[in-house]
């Protein structure tokens, strides 16, 4: 089913917000900046992504992944804010499919491809001017029917950010390792690919 037929079957699962009441309202006054000595915003995100890789390793048959692609878009908060790019962890999920025809063709001697069963992005979004805001997700067809654009938006001072996936059926169960929240600061969006059942 292609990302067009999607949208007419189902309405896709959204981001859901953990940010907890008083992060919402969380506000910093003059008093209590001028006694925060100014901190590099790109040395904190770095030290963030480095704890959150070391908290999260690759698994088996997780590679990074970034195949980004550009974002033409513009920003009424331009002139208010310096725009910026997101920081981001991203893995692919790789594996041996074994369906009925790989089954009969291949065996643990000869494997068969590996492919593609999911992605796993985790978006940084510590500054975000609103607080009370959750970043979404949109995915947009590409002249190629077999791949389309996922597009994370957030807000001042955040860019859009785009990445190029397989244009397959998601599993959206969180049995099914489907992950789809928003707290202290990072997006996070896991899904895996569904089976495809070969067919004779």
């Amino acid at each position: 089913m292609c990302i067009r037929d999607r949208y007419k079957a189902l309405k896709m699962p959204q981001i859901k917000s953990l940010i907890t009441d008083s992060e919402r309202t969380k506000t910093v006054t003059k008093a209590e900046k001028k006694d925060v000595p100014e901190e590099d915003p790109e040395e904190i995100i770095r030290q963030q992504i480095k704890e959150f890789e070391k908290q999260f390793p690759d698994k088996q048959f997780e590679e990074k992944f970034d195949d980004s692609v550009p974002v033409v878009r513009s920003y009424d908060w331009i002139k208010q804010y310096k725009p910026r790019k997101p920081q981001y962890v991203n893995k692919v999920k790789t594996g041996y499919e074994w369906n009925k025809y790989n089954q009969t063709h291949f065996d643990q001697d000869n494997l068969p491809p590996k492919v593609v069963q999911g992605y796993k992005f985790n978006i940084f979004y510590p500054d975000l001017v609103d607080k009370a805001i959750t970043p979404q997700y949109y995915l947009e067809m590409t002249d190629n029917p077999d791949y389309c654009t996922i597009r994370f938006s957030a807000g001042p001072p955040y860019e859009d950010i785009a990445f190029k996936i397989l244009n397959r059926e998601w599993e959206t169960n969180d049995k099914h390792g489907f992950v789809s929240i928003f707290e202290k600061g990072i997006l996070h969006l896991y899904f895996n690919f569904r089976r495809i059942r070969y067919r004779r």
